[in-house]
């Protein structure tokens, strides 16, 4: 009985959504198929948070309709959006790239980092 009220309140949404927003009731719709697939990354994975990023994960319009269809499915997990957008795998190279020259500038002259590896 639970579960229908919620599919109730979510179809509510998505027809409110398309009268105020033609193209986010898209987005209100493919949410429980999204919301399936982080379910079950979060059954494998048991993250303490999931972050929703890139073009179609950034949307707003998705997340109460992801957040429904994992805490229906499994344990309550916190489900966000990402504040960086587009740039965040620009940043996240960046910051790699970062850790990885700064560790060789600093390691002890005549080692190898454990970047570098021989030939044998």
């Amino acid at each position: 009985m639970v579960g229908h009220r919620r599919e109730q309140r979510h179809r509510s949404r998505i027809r409110q959504t398309a009268r105020l927003n033609p193209l986010g009731a898209a987005g209100c719709a493919a949410a429980p198929g999204l919301g399936n697939l982080v379910t079950a990354t979060v059954a494998v994975l048991d993250p303490e948070l999931v972050v929703l990023g890139g073009g179609v994960g950034q949307n707003h319009i998705l997340l109460p309709g992801v957040q429904d269809a994992v805490r229906r499915l499994i344990w309550e997990t916190p489900i966000t959006t990402s504040q960086l957008g587009n740039e965040a795998t620009v940043l996240g190279a960046v910051a790699l790239a970062a850790d990885a020259g700064l560790a060789e500038l600093t390691r002890t002259p005549g080692t190898l980092s454990k970047n570098v590896r021989t030939l044998s």
